[in-house]
């Protein structure tokens, strides 16, 4: 073959390895595109809407795992390891363009997960309602920080149970979808029944219409326990996802006092997220095997909840977001794709989404 062949082939070898470099870098530092799988975040963000995530603004994380593939999170499609675990570098971050902001929409690593390494673990998107130092109390799904109640988001949702005298009149449904109600429908089992995920002024139109004897917000009562939710001990908390805390969010430099009961809230935080041992002996606690009447927290921690309260699993199930699992904030929705379409299909994408400010 010709000297100028090999000429070409090197320059497009070249480019082709630059234009790699590049992408590379700005997918691990720069921004990413995240896709939605679920309606925890609805309406704010609805499955199949592909977001944009700016990794700049907390300052870009450096990879914990620099043995793995950038394209996959943790394992290939085959279902091998997409990583090596055998090399792991200490958490640091370029300086960041802001802090965390109560009701940024956040992107991070899911923090239960034991198996895999931080950044090689699966990614979620909620909203951060409570920053460190805050105290969180949620009060009949009413959410107060710092002794101040909270406004729910632009498109916050909540679960209703709807009773009817009588059949719900058909015309109601293409209604219903037409304002916006995703979720929901006939209760099973019981007769002129329906549950809806909506928002507040929906609930109070649609208590309003023909043939609707009542609506009401679904709240777990008070006191009482739920083990479903952190920090999963009913021996001393009658918590549920409606009637929550107060509950003290970690920051970094703060020191508590180590009681039984502290221990129990923020275990998570001291031995999963920190790496230490703690064990409680009667009233005594106990941190790397000595005695300890105080702890000092690393890291700053956030709590998170989506959008649809009643139809997300985040803080009040799983604890705290430790910075360290920080990963960017959501800016924009670049694509959104109706549930069952694909690209190539007519009429696949919500083109009224394309293009949104994430508020």
């Amino acid at each position: 073959m010709s000297p100028t062949f090999y000429k070409n082939a090197r320059e497009w070898l070249y480019a082709v390895i630059i234009a790699l470099v590049v992408s590379v870098f700005s997918k691990v530092f720069v921004f990413e595109v995240y896709w939605i799988p679920s309606s925890s975040m609805s309406k704010t963000l609805q499955a199949n809407d592909y977001v944009l995530v700016n990794k700049l603004i907390y300052g870009a994380r450096f990879p914990f795992t620099p043995l793995a593939s950038p394209f996959h999170q943790h394992h290939f499609a085959g279902g091998g390891k997409s990583y090596l675990s055998w090399l792991q570098l200490p958490y640091w971050r370029l300086p960041a363009w802001s802090s965390v902001q109560r009701n940024d929409v956040v992107v991070f690593n899911y923090p239960k997960d034991h198996e895999n390494p931080i950044d090689c673990r699966e990614t979620f998107v909620k909203r951060c309602v409570a920053l460190p130092a805050d105290t969180l109390e949620i009060v009949g799904t009413h959410l107060w920080i710092n002794g101040e109640e909270q406004p729910l988001p632009p498109f916050g949702q909540f679960e209703y149970l709807m009773q009817t005298h009588r059949s719900f009149p058909p015309q109601h449904w293409e209604g219903l979808a037409k304002g916006g109600v995703l979720e929901g429908g006939r209760k099973v089992g019981l007769p002129n029944f329906y549950q809806f995920s909506l928002e507040p002024q929906q609930a109070d139109s649609l208590q309003k219409s023909e043939g609707v004897l009542w609506i009401k917000k679904s709240i777990r009562d008070k006191g009482v326990s739920t083990e479903d939710v952190y920090p999963q001990d009913t021996r001393y908390f009658s918590w549920n996802s409606d009637y929550y805390g107060p509950l003290i969010v970690p920051k970094k430099g703060l020191s508590i006092a180590l009681t039984p009961l502290n221990a129990i809230y923020y275990r998570t935080c001291i031995t999963q997220h920190e790496g230490n041992t703690l064990k409680i002996e009667g009233e005594q606690v106990y941190v790397n095997d000595a005695p300890a009447q105080h702890y000092t927290f690393r890291y700053n921690y956030y709590f998170v909840m989506g959008d649809n309260r009643h139809n997300s699993i985040d803080s009040r199930f799983w604890g705290f977001v430790p910075e360290t699992h920080l990963i960017g904030k959501a800016t924009h929705i670049v694509q959104s794709l109706r549930q069952g379409k694909t690209f190539y299909q007519s009429q696949a994408i919500r083109w009224n989404r394309v293009g949104q400010r994430i508020q």
